[in-house]
């Protein structure tokens, strides 16, 4: 057992170097792409408040608050160490152009690489679960593109992935069939709590690996209502702590509060009826086709700057792994399906917002092809064992 557990570790280890490698290989060789301006002066901003000890600045600054700040915080963080700039104008960070050959290349690279650290703790994790999916994930073409660049993806992509995995250890204690004595399992549900705060506080979009938490529970409940009392205030409480975590991580909010929130909520919501999304002209169905091709098909200026492009093969293998899936792992197919829902009936069909799928469906794809290689092998030494008896 010991040694299984020192196997998975060090599997881990080494396909979340891979990932964070082929992310920072990316972050230092992509073009800019168009909203990192935005994102990377509000991480300045933020940094210069932090320098000079102005926590006022932090909270008070509503610049681009129409999304939380925690990732752009994260980014903050990452500029402590180079040297200080005020704001980058259009001319330092040109759309399309090389990083390399940019004015502002110090600046981008320090945040990118921040960006690339999250999306590589994610494979890590994934390779904790699945090494086959954390394999899948590493080399997805979609997901390195968007942990890999000054957007807001890679912090909520790791810590919502994170916060399934602390969920699913608190129910699988729960809801076991002898179940240990103690209550020491619910700090996995605290932390799972947690992470669904900070996942807000990065990104809207990623909570919908909250709802897929909740549905889970509501099954689970179902099928055993003992100590019910105790599970759903257990529920209330995670519920509650993740929104007061979304408050501490979201600065923005700690004054005018109500305004602010709603303002931001109203966005998004208003977004949709946009020029720039109507004006896209994308279908219904268009974030399935993100799923199942390259990011290069969409970005040819990109081409051969990934060293393989399996997105197609992934996608196709993990809906048909998701049966099994929901056998094996029934949250993160819950966690799949939501999000597919979600990303067919939002009017907003960018790219990046398929990350919030692409978790589960390599996991999906993992599992599969471990079952398809465990079931060649198993028939291979039948076969080998009928023929030497």
């Amino acid at each position: 057992m010991k040694l299984n557990w020192i196997i998975r570790i060090l599997l881990a280890l080494i396909i979340g170097g891979l990932g964070y490698y082929l992310r920072v290989d990316a972050a230092n060789k992509l073009p800019v792409d168009s909203d990192e301006d935005t994102y990377l002066n509000a991480a300045l901003h933020y940094s210069i408040s932090l320098r000079r000890g102005e926590w006022k600045q932090i909270y008070k600054y509503d610049y681009n608050n129409q999304h939380p700040v925690l990732s752009k915080l994260s980014y903050a963080a990452a500029l402590l160490p180079v040297s200080p700039a005020e704001k980058l104008q259009s001319k330092d960070i040109p759309y399309k152009v090389p990083v390399g050959q940019t004015d502002g290349k110090i600046w981008i690279v320090a945040a990118r690489e921040n960006a690339a650290l999250w999306g590589g703790l994610a494979v890590g994790l994934m390779a904790w679960l699945n090494p086959l999916a954390g394999i899948f994930l590493a080399c997805q073409t979609t997901t390195i593109k968007f942990t890999s660049e000054v957007y807001l993806e890679a912090l909520p992509f790791f810590t919502s992935l994170l916060m399934l995995v602390c969920y699913e250890q608190w129910r699988k204690r729960e809801f076991a069939v002898e179940r240990a004595a103690g209550n020491s399992h619910w700090l996995w549900l605290a932390a799972s709590s947690l992470l669904l705060g900070m996942t807000a506080a990065g990104q809207y979009i990623y909570c919908v690996a909250g709802l897929a938490a909740l549905l889970d529970f509501g099954i689970n409940l179902g099928g055993n209502k003992n100590n019910l009392k105790s599970r759903m205030l257990g529920m209330g409480f995670w519920g509650a702590g993740a929104i007061f975590s979304f408050f501490v991580f979201n600065p923005i909010l700690w004054i005018y509060t109500i305004p602010r929130l709603s303002d931001s909520i109203l966005f998004h919501i208003n977004y949709t009826h946009s020029d720039n999304v109507i004006g896209s002209g994308r279908q219904w169905w268009h974030t399935l086709y993100i799923l199942f091709r390259p990011t290069t098909v969409d970005y040819p200026w990109l081409s051969g700057l990934f060293y393989i492009e399996p997105d197609f093969w992934i996608a196709v293998i993990g809906m048909l792994g998701l049966p099994l899936l929901w056998f094996k792992q029934r949250i993160y197919a819950i966690w799949l399906m939501i999000s597919l829902v979600f990303l067919l009936i939002w009017a907003t069909k960018w790219e990046q917002y398929a990350l919030i799928a692409i978790p589960a469906l390599c996991l999906s794809a993992g599992m599969f092809v471990y079952q398809l290689l465990k079931w060649v092998w198993l028939k291979l030494a039948a076969r080998t064992t009928q023929q030497n008896g």
